[in-house]
Parts: structure tokens; sequence; C-alpha cells
């Protein structure tokens, strides 16, 4: 998932920080501006996906993972451009809106094939209106 390059270290840091609740780490405001554009589009599903109820320290990494996106182009794999929809999905489910900005930028910025949909399920898989065959 993530790439082989001098950052791999930080940028596994963050995933494992943004993932594992047990994982403690100080955020290293500092590093972040030498995370790869790749590295963090493979890093903001992640930190869209840390929930409000989150522990504050998993909190805090993905606040400065959004913030150093600003101002950048992230640039997503086919996977983490799929992980980014499967959040949006996720969210708009408890949030019962959906804000496509985000998953625009990721299609926009895919650095593959744009990947399958995943199997349609929930409230948005019911069509708003009469469809004929």
């Amino acid at each position: 998932m993530l790439f082989h390059t001098q950052e791999t270290d930080l940028a596994g840091r963050l995933i494992r920080a943004l993932t594992d609740p047990g994982f403690e780490i100080e955020v290293p405001y500092a590093e972040l501006p030498r995370l790869s554009d790749e590295e963090l589009g493979t890093l903001l599903p992640e930190a869209y996906r840390v929930h409000p109820s989150a522990p504050e320290r998993s909190m805090r990494v993905a606040h400065a993972i959004e913030h150093a996106a600003r101002g950048r182009r992230p640039r997503y794999t086919p996977d983490a451009c799929r992980r980014m929809f499967e959040v949006l999905v996720e969210r708009s489910e408890e949030r019962g809106w959906l804000d496509l900005t985000r998953g625009v930028q990721a299609l926009e910025h895919c650095t593959g094939p744009l990947p399958d949909s995943p199997p349609r399920s929930g409230p948005w898989s019911r069509p708003s209106w009469p469809r004929t065959p």
C-alpha cells in the first residue's frame, strides 16, 4: 500500500497511528512536508476514516495529515481512490448526507485505472426516480 521511499517509515508510522488505537505517536509536524503526494493520497482516506469518537491522538494525526495536504495535490492509487469512496459511503450512512468533493479529487488525481465500483448497498443504492427498462 505504501511506496518504498525514504519517507515510507514516516508514512508507515502515520498509517499505524490512524489505524491502531493503541499506537502512540507524537505528531511529527516538521516531517509532514516530506511526504510525497502519493503518500498523502494513501494517508488521506485513513485520516478521513478516523471517527470523531476516536482517541485524541488519532484525531490529532488525522487533522495534521489533512492540514499537510492543503495546498498540495495528493495522488491516489486506484486502491487509495477506492478506499476514499468507501470512507465517503461510511460517512454518508452516519450523517445522512454526502460531500463528493474529496471523491472527485481522488478520481481527478488517480494514478492508474479508475477502481471498479463497489457493490451497491445501503440507502444510496436505491434510485430516487423510476427507471424504465
